[in-house]
């Protein structure tokens, strides 16, 4: 009780409640209207796009490599609906559509790769789940022609 009451930083604290819960909910407002600003530019954006997918499922250790090979197979495009001609392979990690059928393990996980009337290997997310289970979490790239970046050095 006898505590010394500490200044605010915020000059509508020490207003009423009202004011400051009305002050409170137009910096959230503002903050959510910023954020959806830059998440929608962000998907406009391929490049963008394609490093939100890659870094959502791979593991941070992994994660740069996932990206190189995208950029690598699309041709630096990070085009999410990308096909090689000669070989019927599609999408960000140019899944080849004969997986289709195909039983994935990877640590105590199990994954069926599906392709069905809408093209589910061009949806970046799942075709970037896919790449992730065939690349053991992006340790094992021997089924890509393209390699992860390494480095300098």
């Amino acid at each position: 009780m006898g505590e010394p009451l500490l200044p605010s930083y915020y000059p509508e604290k020490r207003k009423n409640a009202c004011d400051y819960k009305r002050w409170t909910a137009r910096k959230w407002k503002r903050r959510s209207i910023n954020k959806r600003e830059n998440l929608t530019w962000a998907l406009s954006n391929p490049y963008l796009y394609a490093r939100m997918v890659v870094y959502s499922i791979f593991p941070e250790n992994t994660q740069a490599g996932a990206l190189s090979v995208v950029a690598c197979e699309t041709g630096h495009t990070y085009d999410e609906s990308a096909t090689n001609s000669s070989s019927g392979t599609m999408g960000y990690f140019q899944v080849h559509p004969g997986n289709v059928g195909r039983v994935l393990y990877w640590g105590s996980r199990r994954m069926v790769i599906q392709h069905n009337s809408s093209n589910s290997l061009y949806d970046p997310w799942y075709n970037t789940r896919v790449a992730h289970f065939l690349s053991k979490g992006g340790t094992n790239w021997s089924e890509w022609h393209c390699q992860p970046f390494r480095g300098i050095g």
